[in-house]
C-alpha cells in the first residue's frame, strides 16, 4: 500500500537546529540594543580560533562574500588570472571568481565519489593559474595532500571551501585545523547555522587584515572602536559583508553543539546506506581510499538510469506528492548561460560531472530527524523507484485516488 500523509507531516530536506538557549540570547541582545557593536562577533571569533587553532579568523556575511574578498585581495586585475575549481557545487565560488575578473577553470569530478578529481589538476596549471579552490562537497573531504603538494610546487594558493564540511576530518585532522585559506559557511542547512554568515581562517596576517577591512566598506577601524570615538580612513573601497552580533550569538551556541549534531547526521546517513543499498534503481556514492570522516552535510543518491525510466526532476516531483522534500545538489556550473557565454563552455566538456548532476538527488537529513521520519522517506523512495526500466506500472498518488499509468516516456 502506498504511504499516506497529511500536510502536518511534511518532511523537509533540511531543518534549522536552533536551541531555545540561542533564541533567548538573541532576544536579550535585541533588548540591550547591542546588535550592531560587534562584541558577540568578537567572542565568536575567539571561540573559532581556539577550536580550529588558527591565528586569524575573519567573520563575514556569507561564503560567497568570503570567497569574493579572498580573491579580491589575492589577485591583481592587471594580469590574466585563472582559478581551478569544480563544476559540481553551489555557484558561490565560481561567481566569486567571475566577479574579480578571473577565469574559472573547471575540472571534472571522480564519478564514484563526486569529489574534486585531483589527478586532473596537473594538466590545467599554467602561467595564469593563481590558486586551486577545492570544495568539500556534501561534507566529504577532498584529498588535500596532493593538492597542497601541487600548490607548493607551482607557488599557488589553496582556498578550501569548507562550507559543507564543518566537523569533517581528513587523515585525522579536522577540516579547518590546517591549510592555507579555509572558508567555513554557516548557512541555513550547514552543520553550524547562523542563517547566513561565514568566516575566513588563515595564517596569512596580511590577507586576514585585507579581508577584514574589505568586509566593512573599506574602513580601517573596527566597528567597536568607532563607538569609542576613533576616526577611520578608507584606502580602498569595500563592501557591507560583515557578520552581525545576532548571527554570532547563534553561531556560538551552534559550535557548542556541532559534535553532537554531526554524530546524529552520521548515524542517519549510515542508516540510509544500509536500508537503501539493495534498491537497484539507486546508486550510492562510494568512499575514497584515504582516511577521512564525513560531515554529512547532505545525503546524496544517484538515480540509476539503467534500472529506471524516472529522471531526477521527475523523482523529486513525485516525492513531493508524499509530502517529502528532496533536492538536487547541484546542476553543473559551466553549463549555466553566463559561463557558456563568457567562457565558452559547452555540453560534453565535463562528462562525469554533467552525468552525475542529471541524476543526483539529496534526501532529507538533519539532526532532529527521527527514525520514524527517515523510514517514511525510505519507504517512499522504494515505492517511487519500484519500476523496472521500460516496463509500465501503476502509480497511486498518496494524496488522492487518481491512478496514473507510466511507461518509458513518463506520464
Amino acid at each position: 500500500m502506498p504511504l499516506t500523509k497529511t500536510r502536518s507531516s511534511f518532511i523537509p530536506v533540511a531543518k534549522l537546529a536552533i536551541t531555545q538557549k540561542a533564541i533567548q540570547q538573541v532576544n536579550q541582545c535585541l533588548k540591550e540594543n547591542e546588535s550592531a557593536r560587534g562584541q558577540y562577533v568578537e567572542q565568536f571569533v575567539t571561540l573559532l580560533k581556539n577550536h580550529f587553532k588558527m591565528p586569524h579568523v575573519v567573520p563575514v556575511a556569507s561564503p560567497a562574500a568570503a570567497l569574493h574578498l579572498i580573491l579580491r585581495s589575492l589577485l591583481d586585475p592587471e594580469y590574466k588570472n585563472e582559478i581551478i575549481t569544480t563544476p559540481l557545487a553551489f555557484p558561490a565560488a565560481a561567481n566569486a571568481i567571475a566577479l574579480t575578473g578571473a577565469r574559472p577553470i573547471f575540472i571534472d569530478i571522480n564519478p564514484q565519489t563526486l569529489s574534486f578529481d585531483v589527478e586532473q589538476i596537473r594538466s590545467k596549471i599554467n602561467k595564469n593559474t593563481r590558486a586551486i579552490l577545492p570544495i568539500h562537497l556534501a561534507g566529504l573531504p577532498v584529498d588535500l595532500d596532493p593538492i597542497y603538494d601541487l600548490a607548493k610546487r607551482h607557488n599557488l594558493r589553496v582556498i578550501e571551501d569548507a562550507s559543507n564540511a564543518l566537523g569533517a576530518r581528513y587523515k585525522n585532522r579536522e577540516i579547518g585545523h590546517a591549510g592555507d585559506i579555509v572558508v567555513l559557511g554557516f548557512g541555513a542547512d550547514e552543520e553550524i547555522t547562523v542563517d547566513g554568515g561565514a568566516c575566513v581562517m588563515t595564517r596569512d596576517e596580511k590577507l586576514a587584515k585585507q579581508i577584514a577591512v574589505g568586509s566593512f566598506y573599506g574602513m580601517d577601524t573596527e566597528s567597536r572602536y568607532r563607538y569609542e570615538g576613533q576616526s577611520y580612513d578608507i584606502e580602498k573601497v569595500g563592501y557591507k559583508y560583515n557578520m552581525s552580533d545576532i548571527q554570532a550569538i547563534i553561531g556560538m551556541d551552534q559550535l557548542e553543539n556541532m559534535e553532537k549534531n554531526t554524530e546524529k547526521r552520521t548515524k542517519l546517513a549510515l542508516r540510509y546506506q544500509e536500508k537503501l543499498k539493495n534498491i537497484a534503481a539507486i546508486q550510492l556514492l562510494q568512499f575514497p581510499s584515504y582516511s577521512f570522516q564525513h560531515a554529512w552535510h547532505s545525503f546524496n543518491i544517484l538515480i540509476n538510469a539503467d534500472k529506471t525510466d524516472l529522471g531526477r526532476d521527475e523523482f523529486i516531483t513525485i516525492m513531493k506528492t508524499y509530502h517529502i522534500e528532496t533536492e538536487f545538489h547541484y546542476d553543473v556550473i559551466h553549463l549555466f548561460h553566463y559561463y557558456e557565454h563568457y567562457y565558452n563552455y559547452l555540453p560534453g566538456y565535463l562528462p562525469d560531472a554533467e552525468l552525475a548532476a542529471s541524476r543526483l538527488v539529496s534526501l532529507p537529513l538533519f539532526p532532529s530527524m527521527s527514525y520514524k521520519e527517515q523510514d517514511r522517506v525510505i519507504k517512499a523512495v522504494e515505492e517511487v523507484l519500484a519500476t523496472v526500466k521500460g516496463r509500465k506500472y501503476v502509480f497511486v498518488n498518496p494524496l488522492n485516488t487518481k491512478i496514473r499509468e507510466r511507461g518509458a516516456k513518463g506520464y
